[in-house]
């Protein structure tokens, strides 16, 4: 490119710089209420994609029952089990688990095509308070027998058909998540907290602040997160996959009994008096939403970065996002894309590890090019000699806002 082709990109881009300033957009937190169609004590969420999720129950008049949507905002009922069920997990839109029980016995159930019928896997457990797959054949479950301080941890490597007890010791445990088919967490009360690295062949009990935990959470290998629902309740973090944890600063001393993170940035906890907290910064800083509702809630989910939900007591079923998104706001940045201009590769400052998404658009708005995770994870140099001289604008997705950037390829 000569030098009066590179003024006149320059004087275009100074025209767009006038364009764009101050654009940006901040939708307000709202929740909103849905009808579930009954007025019994969900205990747990989860959602195969943005409209089709299921919550089951829990109720100890009439047993445990599992509601399904599919758009996000109607609810009904489509199971019916004699069992409490305290737990649901689904590892694609057509095969999940619930599980739960009646103390001492439990009950794993499955479905394997979108909750459509569910079969009895197996009643060889003790009662079942939390289950967690990681593909269709490995998961791990944690059940307890109602005599104080035993807990049993149970694995399976086929989908569920057979489950092997992999440990017993003190004091219940009330929950457990895998990162992957190595890395697992188990917790529950009395701050027992046990982490395996091996898909719990082995399970090593660290050392934790004594309170009751109610729901741990593994972003990924390192970080993770759970919530206390007893006395005491809070957050707490680990950065090494659970051997030391950190008290989060919350501005609440109520319990918290769900929590999920979209990222290892991003995530939201529930608790006592339909409290709702929020954080962007991976737990230094937690905000308070307004739910809407004082009933106790048990169980979030996020389905992306725009909604989640959240279920609990008397049949509540909250979501995030009916009409407004997660404090999406989109800014112009000029710091986090070097050399600009450029030609051939372009770097970036910020951590992309953490990004959603990262795409090049030309003027036209048209994107001429967008990259995959692997990308982002790694965060190498980016090589634009597929672009032809001239401005873009370069987009990378967050959590809670968007980065725009204009590149000038030479």
């Amino acid at each position: 490119m000569n030098k009066g082709n590179k003024i006149e990109v320059l004087n275009y881009i100074n025209l767009l710089v006038l364009l764009l300033v101050g654009v940006s957009q901040s939708a307000s937190a709202q929740w909103n209420t849905l009808a579930s169609g009954t007025t019994e004590h969900f205990s747990a969420v989860d959602f195969v994609s943005p409209n089709t999720g299921f919550a089951v129950t829990d109720n100890f008049a009439s047993g445990g029952k599992i509601f399904k949507t599919v758009n996000g905002s109607t609810w009904s009922q489509a199971y019916t089990s004699a069992n409490y069920l305290f737990t649901v997990r689904f590892i694609s839109a057509t095969t999940g688990w619930a599980a739960g029980g009646v103390t001492p016995n439990g009950v794993i159930l499955k479905t394997t095509n979108g909750g459509a019928t569910w079969i009895v896997q197996t009643t060889a457990v003790k009662q079942i308070l939390s289950i967690c797959f990681v593909d269709e054949n490995n998961g791990w479950a944690v059940g307890i027998d109602g005599t104080v301080g035993t807990h049993f941890i149970y694995h399976s490597t086929n989908g569920g058909a057979t489950w092997i007890q992999q440990n017993t010791g003190f004091d219940y445990l009330r929950t457990i998540d895998f990162s992957s088919i190595d890395q697992g967490i188990a917790a529950g009360d009395n701050g027992q907290v046990y982490t395996t690295n091996n898909g719990g062949t082995t399970w090593t009990q660290q050392t934790f602040p004594v309170f009751h935990i109610s729901k741990v959470k593994m972003v990924n290998s390192s970080v993770a997160y759970v919530t206390g629902a007893y006395g005491n309740g809070g957050v707490y973090k680990t950065t090494n996959g659970g051997t030391t944890w950190s008290a989060q600063s919350l501005p609440t001393i109520l319990g918290m009994s769900g929590i999920d993170f979209i990222n290892p940035d991003t995530g939201l906890v529930v608790g006592e008096n339909g409290k709702v907290l929020f954080t962007t910064n991976g737990g230094t800083n937690w905000t308070v939403q307004n739910s809407g509702i004082t009933d106790w809630l048990s169980s979030i989910k996020f389905v992306n970065s725009n909604v989640a939900y959240a279920v609990g007591s008397v049949g509540r079923i909250i979501k995030f996002g009916t009409t407004t998104g997660m404090n999406i706001t989109e800014m112009e940045v000029a710091d986090k894309i070097y050399p600009n201009p450029a030609s051939g590769k372009v770097y970036f400052s910020s951590d992309l590890s953490k990004a959603e998404t990262l795409s090049i658009s030309d003027l036209n708005g048209k994107e001429m090019m967008k990259v995959d995770r692997g990308f982002l994870e790694t965060a190498n140099g980016l090589n634009i000699e597929s672009l032809t001289p001239g401005v873009y604008f370069v987009s990378i997705r967050y959590a809670n806002y968007k980065a725009i950037q204009k590149l000038i390829v030479l």
